[in-house]
């Protein structure tokens, strides 16, 4: 099956006459076999079941899990897989959660994280000796950072590494690293996969059964799977992923286009633009540019740039991205405020840097309402 009937039908859990699968609320199932999958949600649920084989499908990889966040499906994937002595190689551009992560939390575990620029693979190699796992984010956040996928994961191989990927900007319907070499594939699933911005939930998804395995014990040791209730909402999402996916990504590439042109904004970065640094590597490994944008303003006056934010009708001044509605944020002061000064000026993270998750509403809306906060500067 091709990748929209996937998102409409793999996994799905159909009784007679439904053609919506039921929703499975119980915490506890009866038991006629001690060796029966079902015994504890926590542990295992149908609905949560039916949505990571979903997962599996549209990701091309063997097994899937599901988590309460994205945040809980990255720290179990990493301390499922590392441990005191360990070496963990990551992007230097990453969510400010995860940076938090693996600045503030692994290294009392005893794990070793190094940070590199991975839009090349020979910066990794130096690294990659005695590391355990090689973590990237492509596109990254909020920088836009593209690395090559297949290059690094032959780099990890090369040394006895995993390569771990966060797709959450690009979704499954843009990029799969599983079939470009990664080992572990993962989202958070709250963005493009729900696009609606009711669910708070995050995936994983693998091609080694082990490493699945160990995993899913971990996530049930630290009790973080997603809820029934929240696995359908999921599963009902990502029906309409493709359709979604297709509309962010044309509308911002037009307005990608706009931004380029306007006088009050000194950069764009959108991975399908001619001018993008990165945009031949961006054609090669991706499908569409996707519906997220970085631009600077050509201000750093905190005033000014407020009233920027403060002057939209439609757009709404929020963090999360992926919805089908239209989200902006300042990353200095919002999800990166945490990275120091000297870590926000290397990754080029300015005051008037600014992230555009770009929704489905008509394009031409969209940049009317830019256009009159741009005014507002």
């Amino acid at each position: 099956m091709k990748f929209d009937t996937l998102c409409i039908h793999a996994g799905e859990e159909y009784l007679e006459y439904d053609v919506t699968p039921p929703i499975h609320l119980s915490s506890t199932f009866k038991i006629k076999d001690v060796n029966q999958r079902f015994l504890y949600s926590r542990t295992d649920n149908p609905t949560r079941a039916s949505l990571e084989e979903k997962l599996a499908s549209i990701e091309g990889g063997r097994y899937a899990l599901a988590f309460s966040s994205g945040m809980g499906a990255l720290s179990a994937v990493f301390l499922s897989i590392l441990g005191k002595g360990d070496k963990l190689v990551v992007s230097k551009d990453l969510y400010g959660g995860t940076k938090h992560l693996c600045k503030n939390i692994l290294p009392r575990f005893g794990i070793k994280v190094v940070y590199v620029d991975t839009r090349d693979p020979e910066n990794i190699v130096d690294e990659a000796g005695d590391a355990k796992l090689i973590h990237i984010e492509t596109p990254s956040n909020p920088m836009m950072w593209i690395s090559p996928i297949k290059e690094i994961s032959e780099v990890a191989k090369r040394y006895g590494a995993l390569l771990s990927v966060d797709n959450t900007f690009a979704s499954p319907y843009i990029q799969r690293p599983l079939e470009l070499g990664a080992d572990i594939s993962i989202h958070s699933a709250t963005k493009y996969l729900s696009g609606h911005s009711d669910i708070i939930a995050g995936a994983a998804v693998f091609k080694d059964e082990e490493l699945y395995r160990n995993t899913k014990v971990l996530r049930s040791r630290l009790g973080n799977p997603l809820s029934p209730f929240d696995s359908y909402l999921l599963l009902r999402s990502i029906k309409t992923l493709g359709v979604r996916v297709e509309r962010h990504s044309s509308n911002a590439y037009r307005i990608a286009k706009y931004l380029e042109e306007h006088p009050k904004i000194s950069n764009v970065l959108y991975p399908f633009l001619d001018s993008f640094p990165q945009y031949e590597m961006a054609k090669r490994q991706m499908r569409l540019g996707g519906g997220m944008i970085t631009f600077n303003l050509k201000t750093d006056d905190q005033e000014k740039i407020d009233r920027f934010l403060d002057s939209f009708t439609i757009i709404s001044k929020a963090v999360s991205l992926g919805g089908v509605e239209s989200l902006i944020e300042q990353p200095y002061t919002m999800t990166h405020r945490e990275l120091t000064e000297e870590e926000k000026n290397e990754l080029g993270i300015l005051r008037g840097t600014i992230r555009f998750s770009v929704g489905i509403e008509d394009v031409d809306d969209i940049i009317n309402d830019l256009s009159k906060a741009l005014e507002a500067i």
